[in-house]
């Protein structure tokens, strides 16, 4: 019997899109037998993706906590994080392998109080943008051996709807592009010098180091990374979205396997965090340090 997964929330395209990958519709091959998206909820208004998913043999529910009992692992995909917390609380009493899509909430104290309930129930989940583990990133980390310690590195994306929204996807790019793409990675400070919608952050890195984040509201500057590193340089543009869904899902599909988390949730607080300090940042003018939020670090 395949790995049952219950989808919740069909407000953004991955809802569509990764039961696409795991069922082989978007490479016309099954990479994934043993996996098999079986139930999902939707509030209505996205009939096109709940029509996809019952041509897969998915099923409907009325209520989300319908699933338990019929499903192994669950993904939340409501696009709005502010949603994820309530949606995660039935399945997270039930100790189900969770994925809670980005962003993982919308706010740090939601981010707390989600990781809180979820070490309550000792429920193994994970969360995480699909640019983490992007194949541009492994290309990048394979460049830039034999050309010593890094100096400084550079990364750019969009930021619609802030950090908390889109801008996410470059802090994780960052996290994976720095060779951090299944832990925390120990960051020490946050600068923004951002105005209104535009965010240009500045981090301190364990080694001394910095990188600089840009991420311009309306621009259109799409993800892309530099290291600049003792030896020489090495950047590479991200745009193939296609292969960061697979990459992700690759991740997902392992962790539902095993119930044991790729990425764990400390990385995630970690990002939560960065986006916590940049705000504060932005607001005061000030460089913030993650010791001085509620964050113990990656150790946490």
């Amino acid at each position: 019997m395949p790995i049952r997964i219950g989808i919740v929330g069909l407000d953004t395209s991955h809802s569509q899109a990764f039961p696409a990958i795991l069922h082989g519709e978007m490479d016309g091959k099954r990479t994934y037998p043993d996996v098999a998206v079986t139930h999902y909820f939707t509030r209505g208004g996205q009939e096109q993706r709940a029509a996809f998913l019952d041509g897969l043999g998915a099923r409907r529910v009325e209520r989300p906590e319908q699933m338990l009992g019929e499903i192994d692992a669950v993904m939340i995909e409501w696009v709005k994080g502010a949603e994820h917390l309530e949606a995660a609380r039935p399945f997270a009493a039930a100790r189900l392998p969770m994925f809670v899509d980005k962003p993982y909430a919308a706010s740090w104290a939601d981010a707390k109080k989600l990781t809180r309930l979820l070490r309550k129930h000792n429920c193994p989940a994970q969360s995480g943008s699909s640019l983490r583990f992007a194949p541009e990133t492994a290309q990048l980390l394979e460049q830039a051996e034999g050309k010593g310690r890094l100096i400084t590195a550079a990364f750019t994306g969009p930021s619609s709807g802030g950090m908390y929204n889109y801008g996410i996807h470059a802090i994780e790019l960052m996290m994976g592009a720095l060779g951090a793409r299944h832990r925390a990675l120990g960051v020490k400070w946050v600068f923004n010098g951002g105005r209104d919608n535009d965010d240009i952050v500045q981090i301190g890195l364990p080694d001394g180091a910095t990188a600089t984040l840009l991420m311009l509201a309306g621009s259109p500057t799409r993800f892309s990374a530099e290291l600049r590193l003792e030896k020489g340089v090495v950047s590479l543009p991200y745009s193939n979205g296609g292969g960061w869904y697979r990459g992700l899902m690759k991740e997902v599909v392992q962790f539902f396997r095993t119930k044991k988390p790729t990425l764990p949730l400390t990385a995630t607080m970690e990002v939560m965090a960065l986006i916590e300090a940049a705000n504060r940042s932005k607001r005061t003018g000030r460089r913030v340090p993650l010791s001085r939020l509620d964050y113990s670090g990656p150790q946490e």
